[in-house]
């Protein structure tokens, strides 16, 4: 079964330049279950009359249980007796994003901390890796009124010691 929900609440402050937000997260696979909270700041820049400089920090939390006794096994081993219940992990992360009315730039790291934690059931280190995420995008007007815009954009998604993840995408808007 898989099960997946987020809650998410956002607030501006101070006519824009700041804002406020809070984010929750449940998903569950299986056996496993992971919950997370985080709470988040921003803080708008004007770097000039078209571009803005936005900077935002979260910090939160992480719970992740899993209970292999729940699952079904071809072949079973002493493995298939293992559960975590509520392991915590904390969240600091950041991010920076460019923007003008026709590009955006992003870079983000969602979290600084790496927790590495030793099973002794399963005689296994689980390792944490620092992730890094690059967006940008570019709005082109498809008429002259530039009410109807396609917006292509990608993402490359970096984890430490794995390759470059590629996502595109594309949008079109009619304003």
């Amino acid at each position: 079964m898989i099960r997946k929900q987020w809650l998410s609440f956002s607030s501006p402050l101070n006519g824009n330049k700041m804002g406020i937000g809070l984010n929750l997260f449940h998903d569950k696979i299986g056996p496993s279950s992971y919950k997370s909270f985080a709470a988040v700041y921003a803080y708008n820049i004007k770097v000039n009359r078209n571009i803005i400089l936005a900077l935002g920090v979260n910090a939160g939390g992480s719970l992740l249980d899993i209970d292999l006794t729940q699952g079904s096994f071809e072949n079973p081993s002493d493995n298939a007796n293992i559960t975590l219940d509520n392991k915590f992990y904390a969240r600091v992360g950041a991010g920076a994003l460019l923007s003008s009315d026709s590009w955006f730039l992003v870079l983000s790291v969602p979290n600084f901390f790496k927790e590495d934690f030793y099973d002794d059931k399963i005689m296994n280190v689980v390792a944490d890796k620092l992730q890094f995420n690059v967006l940008a995008g570019y709005m082109f007007p498809l008429n002259r009124n530039r009410d109807l815009i396609f917006r292509p954009s990608v993402l490359a998604h970096i984890v430490e010691g794995n390759h470059i993840t590629l996502n595109t995408n594309a949008n079109f808007f009619a304003l």
